[in-house]
């Protein structure tokens, strides 16, 4: 499996074993990122730089897709890195699932949209902005007493493109 991550979900990983998910086979496409993880255990080599656009991550997954030990499923910490994926998958003629896995994350409207239509981890992108404005009040308040880290609840959408 692979990880895309753009720039913002950065600092989630440094929570995780990236030694770990190495040795699992699991390799991380990250995007707009300094290599952030590589202090962590996880070899530069295994990094892929993308920006966060559906061309970007479709140059990035083909480089990733072609390599000797291709990957079998890919998790996009977006959708439209997972979509750009997919559009990648199909340059070179591999079958979304058969071939490929993808699932990305957000639920966004390109979901339903893509062929086959890509399953997705939803999120309540409402309330997550409702907490962003909440925090930013507190802060331009000059309160800290408010969480700095708050956990929403998701849900897998399932689709067929995993």
């Amino acid at each position: 499996m692979n990880i895309f991550a753009p720039n913002y979900y950065v600092q989630s990983f440094k929570t995780l074993n990236i030694q770990k998910l190495h040795e699992m086979g699991i390799q991380l496409l990250l995007c707009d990122i300094d290599n952030t993880l590589v202090p962590h255990g996880l070899p530069a080599d295994d990094i892929r730089l993308c920006e966060l656009n559906v061309e970007s991550a479709t140059q990035a997954a083909m480089a990733l897709l072609q390599q000797e030990q291709r990957p079998t499923a890919v998790f996009a910490t977006n959708d439209m890195i997972a979509a750009g994926t997919i559009k990648a998958a199909r340059r070179l003629g591999l079958q979304i699932p058969e071939d490929l896995a993808v699932v990305g994350f957000d639920d966004s409207s390109i979901c339903p949209m893509l062929e086959p239509e890509l399953t997705s981890v939803h999120i309540n992108c409402r309330r997550m902005g409702e907490l962003c404005v909440e925090h930013l009040k507190a802060l331009l308040d000059g309160k800290s007493d408010f969480p700095r880290v708050v956990t929403l609840p998701t849900e897998l959408r399932i689709r067929r493109s995993a």
